[in-house]
């Protein structure tokens, strides 16, 4: 996401994943710096079943919707 501006412009993996992080995304307007740090930011806060959850989300196996 570092060159493209647009969410549309990235691949669909990592619109999934941006989509996931909904309020917690980076700017697009960050700095390359600042994109990694909320990532890292969200990634270190999240718990051991909410990671589970998301990856679960990720590789297509349980709905955004679904609730463990």
């Amino acid at each position: 996401m570092d060159n493209k501006k647009d969410i549309n412009k990235v691949s669909f993996k990592n619109q999934k994943i941006l989509k996931l992080m909904k309020v917690h995304q980076p700017s697009p307007n960050a700095s390359l710096y600042g994109k990694y740090q909320c990532v890292l930011d969200y990634v270190s806060g999240m718990t051991d079943n909410f990671a589970v959850t998301l990856a679960q989300q990720l590789k297509g196996v349980r709905s955004s919707f679904q609730r463990i």
